[in-house]
């Protein structure tokens, strides 16, 4: 596993954070990087992870990662920078986790005049796949050990799909994307083992 953040983050939440400036630049950056890792290791299968902000970089980088990414998984996202996942033009798999607990989830999402990242991935209709992050009480814990979340990022990361489980309504709430006729939501009866990795 490699943690990257080779790009100018936006600091806080203000008018960096709401504009697609920053992370062009390190959609650019990521392109490079994850084909200079395919370069590397051609015969491996790379999961990109995008968590807040990192969810827009990889949403504008999706369309030029090599095929070797496989997977581009997002939490706690604003948005990727389009209205659906089909815009992002790219062969891989695009999931999303989102707490309800976490304050990005009552960010309305839009896209007007440079501001805004457009349709938050769990929102009905974007057509990604949508999983469970039971235990995260915050935006900053997604990878959190016992969480339903990193669990569910393991499964993927493995490569077990069917492995990987649902949302929780109870915990969730009002979720759009648990009655999207357009997001697949993982069946529940696919539970996740919790805790059983650590990151």
């Amino acid at each position: 596993m490699i943690a990257w953040l080779g790009y100018d983050a936006p600091q806080g939440v203000g008018r960096s954070a709401a504009r697609e400036e920053l992370a062009t630049a390190g959609a650019a950056m990521l392109d490079g990087f994850t084909k200079d890792l395919a370069i590397l290791r051609p015969r491996a299968n790379v999961t990109v992870i995008g968590h807040s902000y990192g969810s827009v970089v990889a949403g504008l980088a999706a369309a030029h990662l090599p095929p070797q990414v496989k997977d581009v998984v997002v939490v706690g996202s604003p948005g990727m920078g389009v209205s659906r996942a089909a815009d992002l033009h790219t062969s891989a798999r695009i999931w999303a986790g989102q707490s309800a607990q976490d304050w990005i989830y009552w960010v309305p999402a839009f896209q007007v005049w440079g501001a805004g990242h457009g349709t938050t991935p769990t929102t009905q209709g974007f057509g990604d796949r949508v999983f469970g992050t039971r235990g995260v009480t915050d935006h900053d814990h997604y990878l959190s050990s016992g969480t339903q979340s990193l669990a569910n990022i393991v499964e993927i990361l493995l490569g077990r799909d069917a492995s990987v489980s649902a949302p929780d309504p109870a915990v969730i709430g009002p979720d759009p994307a648990i009655s999207s006729p357009d997001s697949t939501i993982i069946p529940p009866s696919s539970e996740a083992t919790f805790g059983q990795a650590s990151g």
